[in-house]
């Protein structure tokens, strides 16, 4: 089997001389991508993305009332029907985390209010159920440390305290997340683009080249 000549072989000194050659083309386009990433995050209408979770640790109360509230399906309803409106509610149902997007980084207070009087109206909902029915009610009990089983009865629901069922809920929020304005990752995006563009630019330079040198003008 023939060996490769060395004509045949890649000469790596030579192909760091041939992007030396032309690194101002990489250089133009690397600039020129950096600054059309920059123009688009920062002339884009700003959008962040926050998580947040709730925890209702109640004997009577759980966090499956509060989910369910008509306040927080009417929410998320009217998000996934309309995906350009904002603040957007979305709801995952494996990990019971909420997201929310919104053009504002400062999301914490248009969200606890709305868990709050989401819950308080809910409360006001159970205790109006409660209050006209008698005896016990099956579905509510708590299992207590010693795994015994505590009824309670629809007059214990019927006059829950509503600030004291308040006074439980826990909201934790991850850290907010910048999706517009992102300039580092949309100047990284430019500049990657930008420097794919210098090199098509260095190919068909050496191409044009080489097709004078092979046509030369009579």
């Amino acid at each position: 089997m023939a060996k490769p000549s060395m004509d045949d072989e890649i000469d790596l000194t030579e192909l760091i001389q041939i992007f030396w050659q032309h690194r101002i083309k990489f250089i133009v386009m690397g600039l020129l991508g950096l600054i059309l990433g920059l123009s688009f995050t920062y002339t884009h209408e700003p959008f962040f993305s926050t998580d947040f979770k709730f925890s209702l640790g109640h004997p009577i109360i759980n966090d499956s009332i509060l989910i369910g509230s008509t306040e927080l399906q009417s929410k998320i309803n009217d998000s996934e029907l309309n995906k350009g409106k904002l603040p957007h509610y979305s709801f995952n149902n494996k990990t019971r985390i909420y997201t929310v997007k919104s053009n504002t980084a400062e999301i914490q207070g248009t969200v606890e209010p709305l868990i709050r009087t989401a819950l308080a109206n809910e409360l006001n909902r159970i205790r109006t159920i409660a209050a006209t029915v008698k005896g016990y009610s099956e579905n509510q009990f708590i299992i207590n440390a010693d795994k015994s089983t505590i009824k309670f009865s629809n007059q214990d629901i019927a006059n829950l305290n509503t600030d004291e069922v308040l006074d439980y809920l826990k909201i934790s929020f991850s850290e907010t997340k910048s999706i517009y304005p992102h300039p580092f990752k949309h100047g990284l995006i430019g500049v990657f683009i930008g420097l794919i563009l210098g090199f098509v630019w260095m190919i068909l330079t050496i191409l044009i080249g080489k097709l004078n040198l092979n046509n030369p003008k009579r």
